[in-house]
């Protein structure tokens, strides 16, 4: 019971990772408010936790998280359900086919800087005047092992978007730990889940594998239990790290 009593934002909660951190924390006894795109599926997810779950809950708000509008919603709606804001995991991203930089257009690359850096700067923003207030809060940002190397398949501006997270999240460290504010990242590797034989080949599957020392591709819940524990009282003197999730791919 980690989280009794904390009130806790995901984003990207629809699915994925923001999806299994949602139930990891709602077991542990969080206040979720969970945000994603897809308001239909996200409201699913917090209807599943409400009826399976005894310790914690969960509200659903469709959020597209490159609206600054529409996360001043969230934000309200958090501090409304808990009183405060104990955390954010921000999990939102996305990708689109990849052509190679010279053929990538300029709203492409865009798109995609707006969805996985942009909205994480929106969000922290966002939830950094409550935390300020409150002297305490735990930021959580989803990067990728895209930034610690580069991306097998999703693209120079993918790869740029999730190093821009590792240095927006050290800079959020440096400037607001003196408020009691934690700001750490996740650099996962691939996982289990719908979106993998959406940008790998079983071929490539393999190749993976093969290059991987603990030689599997990991579940979701392998990913999100580091960023849970990261959002947790465990990590209460960790701040401005990127934790590499990724079975040992890349250590640095």
């Amino acid at each position: 019971m980690r989280f009794e009593d904390k009130t806790i934002i995901v984003t990207g909660a629809a699915r994925g990772l923001g999806r299994s951190a949602a139930h990891l924390l709602a077991n542990e006894g969080a206040q979720l408010v969970l945000a994603d795109i897809d308001g239909d599926r996200v409201s699913q997810v917090a209807e599943q936790i409400n009826g399976d779950v005894s310790s914690g809950s969960a509200v659903a708000l469709n959020v597209d998280v490159t609206s600054k509008r529409m996360i001043d919603d969230m934000v309200a709606l958090a501090v409304k359900t808990g009183g405060k804001i104990d955390g954010i995991i921000n999990c939102a991203g996305g990708y689109h086919p990849y052509n190679g930089l010279i053929d990538t257009t300029e709203q492409e690359w865009q798109s995609i800087i707006d969805t996985n850096l942009k909205s994480i700067f929106l969000c922290c923003q966002g939830v950094l005047p409550t935390m300020v207030n409150q002297g305490h809060g735990r930021i959580v940002n989803v990067s990728s092992l895209a930034a610690r190397t580069y991306s097998y398949f999703l693209g120079s501006h993918y790869s740029a978007a999730k190093a821009g997270t590792c240095g927006l999240t050290r800079h959020i460290a440096h400037e607001y730990g003196p408020s009691g504010i934690l700001a750490n990242a996740v650099a996962p590797t691939a996982f289990r889940g719908e979106r993998l034989t959406e940008i790998m080949s079983p071929e490539q599957e393999a190749d993976l594998i093969s290059k991987t020392p603990l030689r599997k591709i990991p579940e979701a819940d392998d990913i999100a239990c580091a960023m849970v524990f990261l959002a947790s009282d465990e990590a209460r003197f960790i701040t401005g790290v990127t934790l590499d999730v990724n079975g040992g791919l890349v250590t640095h």
